[in-house]
């Protein structure tokens, strides 16, 4: 959720991730969302990630989704490696995302989507630390971005 103020738009919804290794994980079964087995299979569709990130100096973040079948086996998967801001003087958000071109017959029943954050020197200042907000998986015919 976000409102505006000042011209600047702020965040209002955000996982906080401070002091050690935090971990958000999700897992989506898409026919429960109204993508059935057929069309997954014959339309290749675009799948569409994005996520956002607030850090600064000695935060790390890293952005991994799996493509699963319904054995729940990886299909295809994408690891942001990890993204270090070890030399940042401001804090800022930022934009991650990746696209899956799915072809036809490929199977994909499940999404795993898991996001990583840390603050690496100790008690960051005021709410600082990496926060995480605005996660989107999206399918369709083309990119929504």
């Amino acid at each position: 959720m976000t409102k505006t103020e000042g011209g600047q738009a702020l965040i209002l919804n955000y996982l906080p991730l401070w002091f050690s290794l935090c971990t958000k994980s999700q897992l989506i079964a898409l026919k429960d969302e109204g993508y059935w087995d057929e069309l997954m299979d014959e339309a290749e569709p675009i799948v569409v990630v994005t996520d956002w990130f607030y850090s600064g100096s000695g935060c790390c973040y890293q952005m991994c989704v799996k493509l699963l079948s319904g054995d729940f086996s990886v299909i295809e998967e994408i690891c942001t490696g990890d993204v270090f801001e070890r030399e940042m003087k401001t804090e800022r958000w930022f934009k991650v995302s990746h696209i899956f071109d799915l072809t036809p017959g490929m199977g994909v029943r499940h999404v795993l989507s898991q996001h990583q954050g840390l603050y690496m020197n100790g008690k960051p200042p005021g709410d600082g630390g990496v926060k995480i907000t605005q996660s989107r998986l999206t399918i369709g015919p083309y990119s929504l971005d």
